[in-house]
């Protein structure tokens, strides 16, 4: 019996803070388990099931299970990977993510002065009705595998307070435009080792030492209209209903 293949799947995310500007030069920790709902983990508990799927073995063989990447000036920020399977005490299919700001890896601030990572959540998958926030659940869309080297992506959001809010001025305001994403528990499997050298490909092992995060090929023509781009509207009407009442008042 020929094994079913098993196509790649990549993670879109955006970076933004509570005005919904761009946060760069951020680092972005992804970890997950492979699709028989193993982690790479010494704790025992990390591997649960001991009957992997025949068809998954391909790609475990050769799975990274943890990942880094550099948000660009655009707080954009991508992951190639597989969908993570799950286990019997969590039955929902789901990334960790851990964001660190600053220049310097892992010595980053979580906002507000306080050092460590800014914000620990986790993505979940819509089609499998988690019980979790709206903000944390992430919609499947197929492409063609044959054009792009992955067969569906998702795109995420993610919102930090980055302590950058200030003081009001004329045509800002101190009010967060946005509401930070909700905090998930990091769990019992952040990976042992220091992963901010490796890469964001987790679907091939290779020798990350004093690489850095590197941009996955062929992403952005799947890429459509999404709530990105309705965030950076969002910022610009709040500027045109302040100019509009200036300029009523002055008429």
């Amino acid at each position: 019996m020929t094994a079913r293949v098993i196509h790649p799947l990549l993670f879109q995310g955006t970076l933004l803070n509570q005005h919904g500007n761009a946060v760069k030069d951020a680092r972005i920790q992804l970890w997950q388990t492979d699709p028989d709902g193993n982690y790479l983990h010494p704790n025992p508990r990390a591997t649960v099931n001991s009957s992997p799927d025949p068809d998954h073995a391909s790609v475990v063989s050769n799975f990274q299970y943890f990942g880094t990447d550099a948000t660009d000036p655009s707080g954009n920020f991508e992951f190639l990977s597989y969908r993570p399977g799950i286990y019997p005490n969590r039955p929902y299919s789901h990334f960790h993510f851990m964001v660190w700001l600053g220049s310097d890896p892992g010595v980053g601030f979580a906002g507000n002065g306080q050092e460590g990572p800014a914000l620990v959540t986790q993505f979940y998958f819509k089609d499998e009705s988690p019980p979790f926030p709206d903000e944390l659940q992430l919609e499947v869309m197929e492409v063609n595998a044959g054009l792009y080297n992955y067969g569906s992506y998702v795109n995420g959001t993610i919102v930090v307070d980055d302590d950058a809010l200030g003081e009001s001025t004329l045509f800002t305001s101190n009010v967060p435009l946005l509401q930070t994403s909700p905090a998930q528990p990091k769990g019992p499997f952040y990976p042992a080792p220091d992963f901010f050298s490796v890469d964001n490909d987790l679907t091939t092992v290779a020798d990350d030492a004093g690489e850095t995060a590197h941009t996955v090929v062929n992403s952005s023509a799947a890429a459509p209209f999404s709530a990105i781009d309705a965030l950076a509207i969002s910022g610009m009407h709040s500027y045109l209903l302040s100019f509009l009442f200036f300029w009523i008042m002055g008429t």
